[in-house]
């Protein structure tokens, strides 16, 4: 039984987190070589690292990729918009993790982490990272079951 790929849906959402992920790789690159963002909460979410930029940047060049196969009705979009998502995701674990430390250096009481609060720690890579699942069970949910299992008996 073949399942059909929703190329549609596959290109709306590479388009749409292929552009937050730009921007956010944008404006951090731009805090990364010292330009001074407004002072609000949008801005506190950029740490000024310029490997997360580049980081961000990766990760939407390879969503708009996936967005330009949807638009072909090319069969590979499905794993570029994957691979992005599953990018997102690694990053988005490394922040928590992060933060698990953070807060076991605060209840242990270690005097750098004293003063620690869980939002310091909250950055545009955890938000992206956490809306990419989205894309992950888009993703998975069009890969088609007989590509799977046809791959399968070819390498038995």
């Amino acid at each position: 039984m073949n399942y059909p790929i929703h190329y549609n849906l596959l290109g709306i959402n590479g388009l749409i987190f292929g552009i937050l992920y730009i921007i956010s790789g944008i404006i951090e690159f731009i805090s990364s070589i010292g330009v001074n963002l407004p002072d609000n909460l949008f801005t506190k979410l950029f740490t000024g690292d310029l490997f997360g930029s580049i980081a961000l940047l990766t990760i939407g060049v390879i969503y708009t990729i996936g967005f330009k196969k949807s638009l072909d009705k090319e069969y590979n979009a499905v794993s570029y918009i994957y691979t992005a998502s599953l990018l997102g995701l690694g990053i988005a674990l490394i922040v928590i993790l992060t933060i698990c430390s953070h807060a076991i250096g605060f209840l242990t009481g270690v005097e750098d982490y004293i003063e620690w609060n869980i939002l310091e720690d909250i950055s545009i890579y955890l938000i992206l990272g956490i809306l990419s699942s989205i894309t992950y069970y888009i993703s998975i949910k069009n890969i088609p079951k007989s590509a799977i299992s046809t791959n399968l008996t070819k390498n038995i």
